[in-house]
């Protein structure tokens, strides 16, 4: 690794909910001491290990949340870094970008590896391995699109058009489970910007996926999803992420 990756590096490990104008001006100070020949790499390299570091912790958001605002401030001066993390993050989930695709439990290997699945020594993960990765992903980017600072363009309208492709793909075994590790992140969010439409995506949900889910579902899942709609038609209130609290 070279120095500046390392001090890319260091400044990323030492992200936390006080110091993030800090890490900010730090980091800001390196990218503009880059030559402009090698800078998308080191953008890359940030994003990449920004967005590594905050799905790891996705057991607390309130960890993930400096990293996403760090990673959004420095957008001011360097869009690129943003275009970096939303490509990355796509690269490595097929969900975060909507497959056409059927998956069930008895595609062939070529099918899972298409959609993200990882293969060691000729044997793929199994299915918590993978979407235990998965929705620390789409965790990752559920919360990117809720930080809407002005100039952001990966704001929640891209959470309603990722949520309205998802509706309207082919479903599939996994369907379910990418929309409660989804809406678990960004239905406050969405219901306080589009409101009746919300609500129309979440009847849809329940008409549609949870009356009959597809083949091999994840039943916490279900649950979940169905306890949230269920609350919501009790209530006409969606819960606030503890991130935003």
């Amino acid at each position: 690794m070279d120095i500046t990756k390392k001090h890319i590096n260091k400044a990323i490990n030492r992200i936390s909910a006080t110091n993030q104008s800090e890490i900010v001006a730090e980091l800001d100070h390196i990218m503009k001491n880059t030559d402009s020949n090698t800078l998308s790499n080191y953008l890359y390299f940030y994003a990449k290990t920004a967005v590594d570091q905050a799905a790891s912790q996705t057991s607390d958001l309130k960890k993930v949340l400096p990293y996403i605002q760090v990673t959004c401030e420095l957008t001011n001066n360097f869009p690129a870094i943003l275009d970096s993390a939303i490509g990355y993050i796509h690269f490595n989930s097929g969900f975060t970008m909507p497959i056409n695709s059927e998956i069930g439990s008895n595609s062939q290997i070529t099918d899972f590896k298409k959609i993200g699945y990882k293969e060691v020594d000729g044997k793929l993960e199994n299915r918590i391995q993978f979407m235990n990765r998965m929705n620390d992903i789409i965790t990752v980017y559920a919360m990117i699109i809720q930080h809407n600072p002005p100039g952001h363009q990966y704001g929640i309208d891209k959470g309603w058009e990722w949520i309205a492709a998802i509706l309207n793909s082919q479903h599939h075994l996994f369907t379910i489970e990418i929309l409660d590790s989804f809406l678990g992140i960004a239905a406050y969010k969405m219901y306080q910007t589009y409101k009746s439409k919300f609500v129309k995506i979440l009847e849809f949900i329940r008409i549609h996926l949870l009356t009959k889910p597809p083949t091999d579902s994840d039943k916490g899942s279900i649950f979940r999803l169905t306890i949230l709609i269920e609350n919501f038609q009790k209530t006409n209130e969606i819960p606030k992420p503890c991130f935003l609290v």
